[in-house]
């Protein structure tokens, strides 16, 4: 199905053959209203909009293991990064003279007090929940049919301590 667009994209009819000129989609979003195959809705089904779900999620995935600075110390944030953090986060809470020998990402070692740990901590989990609030915010310009832009916004990547 074809949405005919006005000048300023809104619907103005459908077809089912393809238009040889003018200004049409075809199977996309048009200013809030969906084709359903017979009518204009202005809800949208959850697959018309998937694909950029999809995109949406892969880059709030890249921003959260891309690590984060924590006092002038580039600290990784994937997964296992996380959960060894986690960890020693736990032991920092249950014995507070507790100091662990950490390796950063450039193969150095840093000794950290239990303070320490749980700071470190708290700054990778902000990290994580300002990667989680930026998609939330794409995800309701999508759902809004705001343009957005996918590379922007995301917690700094700058990961120098200059």
């Amino acid at each position: 199905m074809y949405t005919i667009l006005s000048d300023n994209n809104q619907a103005l009819y459908h077809t089912a053959e393809e238009p040889t000129s003018g200004n049409y989609v075809h199977g996309k979003r048009t200013v809030g209203m969906y084709w359903d195959g017979s009518r204009m809705v202005s809800q949208l089904p959850a697959n018309i909009n998937s694909q950029a779900r999809k995109q949406i999620k892969e880059r709030r995935d890249k921003a959260i293991v891309t690590g984060t600075l924590v006092n002038g110390m580039v600290v990784a944030t994937d997964d296992l990064s996380q959960q060894r953090i986690t960890g020693a986060a736990l032991a920092a809470t249950v014995d507070p003279s507790v100091t662990v020998r950490w390796k950063l990402p450039d193969d150095t070692f840093v000794t950290l007090g239990a303070a320490q740990i749980i700071d470190l901590a708290q700054a990778v989990r902000t990290h994580i929940q300002s990667c989680f609030d930026r998609e939330a915010e794409l995800l309701a310009a999508l759902n809004a049919g705001e343009s957005y832009d996918l590379d922007a916004g995301w917690p700094s990547t700058n990961l120098t301590n200059e």
